[in-house]
């Protein structure tokens, strides 16, 4: 999808692969995308037409552990793109969860300290150099956290005042204008009725959180996320609609999973979904931009 919101087809570089069941797209980094298809993890740049294998979790896949979200970050340091990934037991609340780092230069993978639920995190953007996500420790309110790749720790990101004295539940976290940016609800006890758009002007800073404009009138399901993806050429808000709770499988083929793209006028408060012809029901979408980026050594 480009900047005026229309849906373009891509060359997709695993055509030849027809045997593949389960294909994600996981994170996106500098111009090149994480895909994992079936047990492995690719690093894939549209452009370019890059498109290298790099890492693999067959024996965590074959022992029944899930992706809970995934992500891409480089570490400018030694010159490395490395896969930050969380995974959990098919049983989210019972099972084993933890956080795992892959290197794609040096191919190897490292369990890192993860101080929150591994069932309650959500994927976000590249910002500032790093990769965030957003999750829980033992409430259900949400802290925005970064991925320091150079000291493989997980940071806090400051946030904004909480309303009502208690916190934030977050729908969803994006980039506008290479600035971050959530969504969350405007009574985060209640879970439903306005939404607020909020950006951090300038990163790391608590007081630049600013509120850019309400949505009152989307009926969300208080287990819908609303991600934001970035701006349309006159200014529009573009949005991915999705269900947190149907894993992939069962997207796939359910017509009711209610994955979309929207696009939101801040002006005159409307909105309107994006119409995508989809091979299937599943839906997935990330913040991109292009770049003539190759890692170095992966040829």
């Amino acid at each position: 999808m480009d900047e005026d919101g229309d849906v373009k087809p891509v060359c997709k570089p695993w055509t030849k692969r027809s045997s593949h069941k389960y294909l994600k797209l996981l994170g996106s980094c500098n111009g090149l995308l994480l895909l994992q298809i079936d047990n492995d993890l690719f690093l894939w740049n549209p452009l370019t037409s890059f498109f290298k294998k790099g890492l693999s979790c067959n024996l965590l896949w074959e022992y029944g552990y899930d992706v809970v979200v995934g992500g891409l970050c480089y570490d400018s340091s030694t010159d490395e793109y490395k896969a930050v990934m969380a995974f959990s037991e098919k049983i989210l609340h019972f099972g084993d969860q933890f956080v795992i780092v892959g290197s794609f230069k040096i191919r190897n993978w490292l369990m890192i300290d993860f101080p929150y639920r591994v069932s309650t995190v959500n994927s976000g953007p590249v910002v500032n150099g790093y990769l965030h996500w957003y999750a829980s420790c033992y409430s259900f309110f949400h802290q925005i956290i970064y991925f320091n790749s150079r000291i493989y720790e997980f940071e806090k990101v400051p946030m904004p005042q909480p309303k009502h004295h208690s916190g934030d539940y977050l729908l969803g976290l994006g980039a506008l204008d290479g600035c971050l940016c959530m969504t969350r609800w405007k009574n985060p006890r209640i879970q439903e009725g306005d939404i607020e758009v909020l950006v951090m002007k300038e990163y790391g800073v608590e007081i630049s959180w600013t509120i850019l404009f309400t949505i009152s009138n989307l009926n969300l399901r208080f287990y819908d996320d609303l991600f934001p993806l970035g701006y349309t050429k006159n200014g529009e808000a573009l949005m991915k609609v999705c269900d947190r709770f149907i894993s992939w499988s069962r997207r796939a083929f359910n017509p009711d999973h209610n994955s979309h793209i929207r696009v939101f006028n801040s002006d005159n408060n409307t909105h309107r979904e994006i119409p995508i012809q989809l091979e299937y029901y599943h839906l997935d979408a990330i913040f991109y931009q292009e770049s003539l980026v190759t890692p170095t050594g992966y040829n």
